[in-house]
């Protein structure tokens, strides 16, 4: 399911790269990190049935404007929405990185894997 999920925002338009839990230094804007961030596990007492495991992804859009962070944010948000399995746990929040001077956007999903 992850795979699918990179793959769904890899598609969006002016998004140059996914990273994997952080963007390399000198990566070009706009570019989007995801991250796994906990999730409820195992939704099965018995832990033997197959198809139950809960995760959380955060997606955190970074650009040079806030306008463009913002509207990649909302494409990611409802491509990821047309997906089975995958729900917003939140909405999304504005982020500011100092070091690289861009402009983010940062939202968690869950999905059952």
């Amino acid at each position: 399911m992850l795979k699918t999920i990179i793959e769904a925002i890899a598609a969006i338009p002016n998004v140059r790269a996914v990273y994997h839990d952080y963007a390399p230094e000198l990566s070009t804007p706009p570019y989007v990190v995801v991250q796994l961030v906990g999730g409820g596990g195992n939704q099965f007492i018995d832990t033997q049935t197959a198809g139950g495991y809960e995760r959380r992804l955060q997606v955190a859009v970074w650009a040079n404007e806030r306008a463009q962070a913002m509207q990649i944010s909302g494409q990611i948000e409802q491509k990821l929405l047309e997906l089975p399995r995958v729900a917003a746990d939140s909405a999304g929040t504005s982020d500011y990185d100092y070091e690289v001077n861009l402009r983010g956007m940062r939202q968690d999903f869950m999905f059952i894997s």
